[in-house]
């Protein structure tokens, strides 16, 4: 099995799962980031801590052992981004019904039925073995598939393999799973944001992590529980758990976009992941892409002020100061919009479309496949794509649209998670470990 840990500037999540995406343990708290590192670091080693107990109790021997039984987990139905579901809105434009068969193809939308990609074909899916712990995913590699078009449900596109869930519970534990495994933890996959070093396993200030200055992170969790430890930045660690389980499946060149508290990218390259010169790759949340706006990422007009969920709650400030004060959030612009506010549409549609030309210049320059959105992506995917995708297909050239499939994340709130999985799954693979 593979301990995970997703952190994150809102939420930080610990998890036991297998190389197949299989979620089998799971922890969630408020990461509460002005705390400074040392506070929440100590959250997870203790949670990491619960975690291997929940694994050890489970091994053959165990209860022969005499080992204590974990508490049992309390379910709460609540979590990620409290009022931030996707709601049925309905205007002359725009009708959220569930899942589409309808994919979103540059300039174009069109009814790909024809095609598949389905998590339940026989062909073996694009994931490397790491010895011990693999298992078959049955998820198809070739062809191009549907994917989910705007309006999706969260819950509706699971890993194959993985039993239904609610996403949104902080505690989870599958005991059949965790019994019938019968496995040990034998690497630690850690996904968090950037700027740091994925080979040395250095955090080196992330924006929505305060404090967090040259954290020795690999070398410390390694420490802790003589395991190996693979880090990741959140960008590719989301980008590898997409390809694997998710909308990436099956292409091979392909981005995907985190926007959350910060913004950036993961890149899948020819069927590889692109880390870049200085390992560094992927920090598209820098990219200046107006003279001026929400200042993120320490410059104004970054991508990250009009693409991540801090910058767009500075956006609506600067737009509408009256109406929205400092102490507004991206989930309150969108409460508004759902209800038919005209500042927040016009909110979101000025970020929409500076988001829509930065993919556009991601378009031009890497000509993917795919480009999948995360995080409010999927989120508030009704209140920003229009805007979005006619900024793009103004922008970019036309080749370049017509070959790109622009679609929210798969994997719902559990790509986090996987994302933690993904990190472990892909680095610890020869021969293209870091």
């Amino acid at each position: 099995m593979i301990l995970g840990l997703d952190i994150g500037g809102t939420k930080s999540a610990v998890v036991l799962g297998t190389s197949a995406g299989e979620i089998l343990w799971r922890r969630q708290f408020a990461t509460a980031p002005a705390r400074g590192f040392q506070p929440v670091y100590d959250d997870l080693i203790k949670t990491a801590k619960e975690a291997l107990h929940a694994a050890s109790m489970y091994m053959p021997g165990a209860a022969a052992a005499g080992l204590p039984e974990e508490p049992k987990a309390k379910p709460k139905s609540v979590a990620y981004t409290p009022g931030m579901q996707l709601i049925a809105k309905n205007t002359a434009t725009r009708k959220m019904t569930g899942f589409s068969d309808a994919s979103i193809d540059g300039a174009r939308t069109s009814d790909a039925a024809g095609d598949s990609r389905s998590a339940g074909s026989a062909k073996s899916a694009h994931v490397p073995d790491i010895s011990g712990i693999t298992r078959s995913t049955g998820i198809a590699k070739g062809g191009r598939g549907t994917g989910a078009a705007y309006g999706a449900r969260l819950d509706a596109a699971a890993p194959a393999n993985v039993p239904a869930r609610d996403d949104g519970a902080f505690a989870y534990v599958n005991t059949v799973r965790l019994k019938a495994l019968g496995e040990p933890v034998e690497c630690i996959g850690v996904s968090i944001g950037g700027p740091m070093d994925s080979i040395s396993g250095v955090i080196k200030s992330p924006p929505n992590l305060p404090h967090w200055d040259n954290v020795p992170l690999k070398d410390m969790l390694g420490a802790e529980f003589s395991l190996p430890v693979y880090v990741e930045h959140d960008g590719n660690a989301g980008a590898l758990a997409e390809w694997y389980f998710g909308a990436g499946k099956g292409y091979r060149n392909l981005v995907f976009i985190t926007m959350g508290t910060g913004f950036g990218a993961g890149l899948i390259m020819e069927g590889t992941l692109y880390r870049g010169s200085s390992n560094t790759a992927g920090e598209i949340g820098h990219i200046r892409i107006a003279e001026d706006g929400p200042a993120c990422f320490g410059k104004a007009g970054s991508l990250e002020g009009y693409g991540s969920g801090t910058g767009m709650a500075l956006l609506a400030q600067t737009m509408y100061p009256v109406r929205y004060t400092n102490n507004v959030t991206v989930q309150d612009i969108y409460a508004d919009f759902i209800n038919n506010s005209e500042e927040a549409a016009a909110v979101f549609h000025t970020a929409g479309k500076y988001v829509g030309r930065g993919l556009a210049m991601i378009a031009d320059m890497i000509n993917p496949e795919c480009i999948i959105l995360g995080g409010l992506g999927m989120r508030i995917g009704d209140a920003i794509f229009e805007p979005l995708l006619a900024a793009f297909n103004q922008e970019a050239l036309k080749e370049s649209a017509e070959a790109c499939r622009i679609v929210p994340a798969q994997l719902g709130e559990s790509i986090g998670d996987i994302a933690a999985l993904s990190a472990a799954i892909y680095q610890s693979a020869a021969p293209h470990s870091i």
